[in-house]
């Protein structure tokens, strides 16, 4: 790509060329930043963040957008297909530790549902779902499923972590009295082989800019990413009657209630070297300074690497 030198906005288009490739290995992107190779880059491994801005001429941004991972249930399959089920399985969840452990602190808490802090109608006043093996039992009792054994496919294709995520969450489960077989599926083929087809397993979501615009993508009934085959009568009559109404109060509690996607935490993070310079404010949900980094930094640098979607700004 090269830039217009007739755009129409002031204050961007700084740039003179960008060039798009992939690196979807985390230690390749990493190293390709800490040699020089690359200028700006996302998805950091968190375990590597403090190291990675101790080296010279790398700052670390982080912002707390809307990108959330999931653990997608399919709720027309069983034994998922039973909300006491589902609700076992996000109570055997401690986020907390998983934000602690997994993310290193970098994120915050997600409540099983996709709208997040950088959304107009987060939903502050829902309760956070606490971690409670006990409750979980009593759920599991209700379903006759007291010896739930599950099995859950997982990656670092679908997030940097996500296997240790799985792995961890075994462990809580436990206490449940919930038996959880990790299965480590390969990174290649992942989102076409494993998401949308295997009834349980790790994924991830960028979030959308707005609460109708996430809700028709990833849970109406009948929605192409729809990943959990979610299919809730009140929530989707909320949606026709229009965005405010799905957005606002009173969608965010049907899907913390009934939908099959757990959300472990929310987090954004984009490290940039300091060559890149921006206005005082970084602009958000989407990653990539709101997707606008191109136009708005205001030097040349050599390379973007968007580990997931593959684009390098050069």
């Amino acid at each position: 790509m090269k830039r217009n030198p007739n755009y129409w906005k002031e204050g961007a288009g700084f740039f003179e060329t960008a060039e798009v490739l992939s690196i979807k290995d985390s230690t390749s992107r990493t190293n390709a930043l800490t040699t020089g190779e690359i200028h700006v880059m996302n998805r950091v491994d968190p375990k590597v963040v403090n190291l990675v801005s101790r080296r010279p001429g790398i700052r670390i941004e982080e912002t707390s957008g809307n990108q959330h991972y999931t653990m997608p249930m399919h709720t027309d399959k069983a034994p998922f297909n039973d909300n006491h089920v589902r609700m076992a399985l996000k109570l055997a969840m401690d986020r907390q530790e998983v934000l602690d452990k997994v993310l290193n602190g970098h994120g915050y808490l997600g409540n099983d549902h996709p709208i997040g802090k950088a959304n107009r109608f987060y939903a502050e006043d829902l309760p956070q779902r606490a971690y409670d093996p006990e409750k979980a039992k009593w759920h599991l009792k209700q379903a006759g499923m007291e010896n739930l054994k599950v099995d859950l496919s997982s990656s670092d294709a679908a997030f940097v972590g996500a296997v240790d995520a799985a792995v961890l969450f075994k462990e809580q489960a436990k206490q449940a009295g919930i038996d959880v077989n990790v299965k480590r599926e390969p990174a290649d083929g992942y989102w076409s082989d494993v998401w949308l087809k295997e009834p349980f397993c790790m994924s991830y979501w960028g979030g959308r800019p707005t609460e109708d615009w996430m809700f028709q993508v990833a849970y109406a009934a009948g929605a192409s990413w729809n990943a959990t085959n979610w299919k809730h009568e009140r929530f989707n009559k909320l949606l026709l009657e229009g965005p405010r109404r799905a957005g606002h109060r009173e969608a965010p509690p049907d899907v913390h209630r009934d939908a099959g996607n757990p959300a472990r935490s929310g987090r954004r993070r984009d490290p940039d070297v300091r060559q890149l310079h921006h206005g005082p404010e970084r602009r958000r949900p989407a990653r990539r300074d709101g997707r606008e980094l191109g136009p708005r930094r205001a030097e040349v640098p050599r390379a973007l690497v968007d580990g997931l979607s593959g684009r390098r700004l050069g």
